[in-house]
């Protein structure tokens, strides 16, 4: 099972249990779990996989984790691996399109002028939709939304892309100017960095976070203009914390989103990835290329920077020298 260091040593610890291979005799195995047809709902059964249960662990403890992980799936995810003892394989649809919508309103950006934001970039390698965002992050003296998150979504994309598989869609996005349409067949970088400076002008921009495998020019080249440009490992670990506070945030009316139907349609196309630690990612639903995410993974992008910045305080930084 891939990304699961402990699956094959706990299957090995079965067939050896179940009589299936031989039990060395310098060999013993003790695996506190569920059984196969266990309802992992019911907290009758979670002795089972937590034999400590009333001592160090508390039944209470797990019946809030229980109803948390009721209306959230990372909190559920979270559950399962680390109280259930559970192997979670399957991948799972993130957030549901009520959620997303709920969150779009009608954002002043004029009332934004002046505030320090976090960018977060999904640069397309060649030849299809790229996308940034501004976070920005709870301001108490902010004259709209002082208690959310406010993010404000662009995306590009190369002519050549039109005449692809979402082709149709990209055509009405871009009439409705929810998308921009550069000229040529791949990316143009150097559009997608004047639209930032000039958003930079009226929104100061803290960090600007990115894929370190995207384009070195484009990196100088931002660099050069004075952005702070700030890598971010494209991990499952690296955005777990930002997924799940996204989520927690979403569903309690935390976060606000300047939306529309590309936005949507980015959500709707991403399932969540798990590892075997619980961390959390969007990823393309099915792995199918088609559909795209570069929307969400923007947004987390974004919303990292800061959430990183309060954890540690301080980040690493791209410079010229």
């Amino acid at each position: 099972m891939d990304g699961f260091p402990f699956f094959e040593r706990v299957r090995v610890g079965h067939d050896r249990l179940d009589g299936v291979a031989e039990l060395p005799d310098d060999a013993f195995y003790a695996l506190f779990e569920l059984d196969k047809d266990d309802d992992w709902t019911d907290p009758s059964v979670y002795r089972k996989a937590n034999p400590s249960l009333g001592e160090i662990v508390r039944e209470k403890f797990l019946k809030k984790r229980l109803a948390d992980s009721m209306v959230s799936m990372t909190t559920q995810t979270d559950f399962k691996i680390k109280n259930l003892d559970i192997f979670v394989t399957a991948k799972n649809i993130w957030l549901e399109p009520d959620i997303i919508t709920s969150t779009y309103k009608k954002v002043d950006i004029k009332k934004l002028e002046g505030e320090p934001c976090y960018i977060g970039c999904d640069l397309s390698s060649v030849n299809d939709l790229t996308s940034v965002a501004a976070c920005f992050p709870p301001n108490e003296f902010r004259a709209i939304y002082p208690d959310k998150y406010i993010f404000i979504v662009w995306a590009w994309v190369p002519q050549a892309a039109l005449e692809g598989v979402n082709g149709n869609l990209y055509k009405a996005w871009i009439h409705k100017g929810y998308l921009k349409m550069t000229s040529g067949n791949s990316v143009d970088y150097e559009e997608i960095l004047n639209d930032v400076l000039q958003w930079n002008q009226g929104h100061p921009i803290e960090k600007f976070m990115y894929d370190p495998f995207m384009s070195l020019t484009f990196v100088q080249q931002a660099v050069a203009q004075g952005l702070t440009m700030v890598p971010m490992s494209q991990s499952v670990g690296s955005y777990s914390r930002s997924t799940k506070s996204f989520e927690v945030c979403a569903k309690h009316g935390q976060i606000v989103i300047a939306g529309n139907p590309m936005i949507s349609w980015a959500f709707q196309n991403a399932e969540l990835k798990v590892d075997s630690y619980g961390n959390v990612k969007p990823i393309k639903a099915g792995g199918v290329l088609a559909k795209k995410i570069d929307p969400v993974i923007a947004i987390l992008t974004g919303m990292s920077g800061y959430l990183f910045e309060q954890l540690s305080g301080s980040m690493e930084v791209i410079t010229l020298d």
